[in-house]
């Protein structure tokens, strides 16, 4: 192909195959598959984005509109009737259950920040979602309700990080939103989302007895359903703690042949490799809440630098947790992660968990675009996820 600003290689879908052992029949559908999801992905480019296509001396030419935008897609603001003096700040994207709503409401309190009222879920709508983050920014920008003082605008939905429409959409309106995700460890994290779901079951009346181990709507399964990589119960699943495989959607660093095999393993939910041009601010909810004043320090006034903010948060450790009074109330399908009958979920996670913590600190905190509070503090927590938690406690 010439050299030439206008010709650029065809685009290729974003959904990837994952790479598996076939024989050689199946190796040739699998590459044939390939080529056509290609074709149909670069025909819906041409169609939505107005390419123009020229074929000379046997080379393909394409040649896109200016306002497009190789790296975000087609980000047309002038549609979106986009502002452009008002931007997205930052956004909160995940994981549940790693500290987002007690992080939420410090950033509610901070005296420069504007954020939306609970989860914003609906960025990730894929056909109005960049629209509706638009639209709130606008209102609330105009709002008699908001503060001169509250210059930076700030969103939460944590499952963004799980699902890339959300970036996607994102990249229709912004080239400068800061994220910041939260992680913890793999056990932990699986008895916290289950007993908070079962909770949610309670307080919204909808409890309903779990009949033949059949899964409904309106029903409590047990643990065990949930080691299945295939099943989740409201996002409750030992697949949806891989936390690396979701990371990885954010293309903070190459992947290789095994990282992307790696990361298509986990077939619970769809996988799409998203290169944006964010900053990424990760932390471990126990950097939410240190005791040691020295780091706590270092940590709010990182996370303060990492958002453009002026001035510094309210001291965290001096702030009530989130959810506390509602995690007071134990209801009986609520489990105890350290109970003998999850050892097997246990050592799923704890696995998992230590594959996950290896790629973090070796891979992606060592990207230019990935910020991390006190590494080795850091660092020193994730190497505990390749440890089951409960075995301390069952000794004593």
């Amino acid at each position: 192909m010439k050299n030439s600003p206008s010709i650029l290689s065809p685009p290729i879908s974003p959904y990837l195959l994952p790479p598996e052992k076939h024989n050689n029949m199946k190796t040739v559908q699998i590459a044939l598959t390939s080529i056509a999801v290609s074709a149909i992905a670069l025909l819906q480019a041409i169609i939505s984005v107005g390419i123009r296509i020229n074929i000379q001396d046997n080379d393909l030419q394409l040649t896109f509109p200016e306002s497009y935008n190789i790296r975000g897609g087609y980000p047309d603001r002038r549609r979106l009737n986009y502002n452009s003096n008002i931007n997205l700040d930052f956004a909160v994207i995940g994981f549940p259950k790693t500290g987002t709503t007690f992080l939420l409401e410090q950033l509610e309190g901070h005296s420069q920040i504007q954020m939306s009222k609970g989860e914003f879920c609906q960025v990730h709508n894929v056909t109005s979602g960049a629209e509706r983050v638009s639209s709130w920014l606008t209102d609330i920008s105009n709002s008699s309700d908001t503060s001169k003082n509250k210059t930076k605008y700030g969103i939460k939905c944590p499952t963004m990080v799980r699902d890339m429409s959300a970036i996607q959409n994102l990249m229709k309106i912004s080239d400068h939103t800061r994220l910041v995700v939260g992680v913890t460890h793999p056990v932990k994290w699986f008895e916290n989302f289950y007993n908070y779901r079962v909770l949610e079951m309670y307080n919204n009346n909808v409890i309903t007895e779990h009949v033949f181990g059949r899964m409904s709507g309106r029903s409590i399964p047990k643990p065990r359903e949930l080691l299945n990589d295939t099943k989740h119960w409201k996002d409750v699943s030992t697949a949806s703690a891989r936390f690396d495989a979701y990371l990885k959607q954010l293309a903070k660093v190459p992947l290789d042949e095994n990282e992307r095999k790696s990361m298509f393993d986990e077939r619970l939910w769809p996988k799409r490799i998203s290169p944006n041009p964010y900053k990424v601010f990760i932390y471990t909810v126990e950097q939410l809440h240190d005791k040691n004043e020295t780091r706590q320090v270092q940590f709010q006034t990182d996370l303060q630098h990492h958002l453009g903010l002026s001035s510094p948060f309210r001291d965290f450790n001096k702030a009530s947790k989130a959810n506390a009074v509602l995690n007071s109330v134990r209801y009986k399908e609520q489990i105890d992660i350290c109970d003998p009958q999850y050892v097997r979920i246990r050592k799923k996670l704890v696995q998992q968990g230590r594959i996950s913590s290896e790629w973090i600190i070796n891979r992606f905190i060592e990207s230019d675009d990935v910020v991390v509070s006190d590494r080795d503090y850091f660092t020193s927590i994730l190497r505990t996820w390749g440890d089951d938690l409960c075995q301390p406690k069952r000794s004593k």
